[in-house]
């Protein structure tokens, strides 16, 4: 892999691919059985770290420039002062709705 953006944009795509494939891959290796699967009743479970880890991307990349997915923000405001927070409530509103393997994978 190499980074062929210049500028801290670039860089910046970089990195977060990086970090992508690595939890890609972790999440294509754990069971679908063993994703509603958390450490204690206070930790998240495998889907909902992936979901935040996803929907968190998400968010770091519309602030650079690169629009959220349609088809999962379609009702977040456009307007600049709504639209980071509306990306936060949509955010837990996925974290709290996707529970399983195959929904994972939409996002």
């Amino acid at each position: 892999m190499t980074n062929r953006n210049p500028g801290y944009r670039g860089e910046f795509l970089w990195e977060l691919e990086i970090a992508a494939e690595q939890c890609v891959a972790m999440a294509e290796t754990i069971p679908g059985k063993k994703y509603d699967w958390r450490p204690n009743s206070k930790a998240r479970s495998f889907s909902e770290v992936f979901i935040h880890v996803a929907t968190g991307n998400f968010t770091l990349l519309d602030v650079i420039g690169v629009a959220a997915p349609m088809n999962l923000y379609a009702e977040v405001p456009t307007d600049a002062q709504e639209r980071f927070p509306g990306l936060i409530r949509r955010n837990d509103e996925l974290v709290a709705s996707i529970r399983d393997k195959m929904q994972s994978w939409l996002c």
